[in-house]
């Protein structure tokens, strides 16, 4: 019995030391520069925060239409709109003009966000936390993403375009955090 309780702490520490190296390997940092992006529009802007196994808490999507005059607005925030009749939630929805997407992207420039790293971890174990995503499409093969559970980097930035979608949404109040 105790040569089987041995083979399995064996295998369970090859697993962890083979999963802490797929984890540096996430982290390490973009390549991706300014330069990259300036001349090319931002087609593409997600931010979402996630309960463990549940709806999304809340999401900002911007997503330029095909004109490319105009863009799309998805926001959702779980304690104000809530799940639709088919079981999904409940968005507000927004079209607008595409110089929403411009001044997403000036915000984008300006907190540096190719420096994010792909993926942010915790050092501790949690049984019921967070996890966020982020996407920025430039197209062309110029995307910044990132993302994490329980961990995260300055946030300044998904707050600051948070604000501003709201804003164009002609909603009045901020969400709390």
């Amino acid at each position: 019995m105790a040569y089987i309780e041995i083979v399995v702490v064996v295998l369970a520490l090859a697993g962890t030391l083979v999963g802490c190296r797929s984890c540096l390997n996430r982290e390490s940092a973009t390549s991706l520069k300014a330069e990259d992006i300036a001349s090319r529009p931002l087609l593409r802007y997600g931010y979402s925060e996630y309960g463990m196994m549940r709806w999304p808490d809340r999401y900002e999507r911007v997503e330029r239409c095909e004109d490319s005059t105009k863009c799309v607005i998805r926001l959702f925030v779980y304690g104000e709109n809530g799940i639709n009749d088919q079981g999904k939630p409940a968005e507000d929805t927004l079209v607008t003009s595409a110089a929403v997407l411009d001044h997403v992207k000036e915000l984008i420039i300006e907190a540096q966000a190719w420096r994010l790293k792909p993926y942010y971890n915790s050092r501790y174990q949690v049984s019921d936390g967070w996890s966020w995503g982020f996407t920025a499409d430039f197209g062309k093969g110029a995307r910044i993403t990132s993302g994490g559970d329980n961990a995260a980097s300055d946030t300044s930035l998904f707050e600051q375009v948070r604000h501003y979608l709201r804003q164009q949404m002609g909603k009045e109040q901020d969400i709390e955090q």
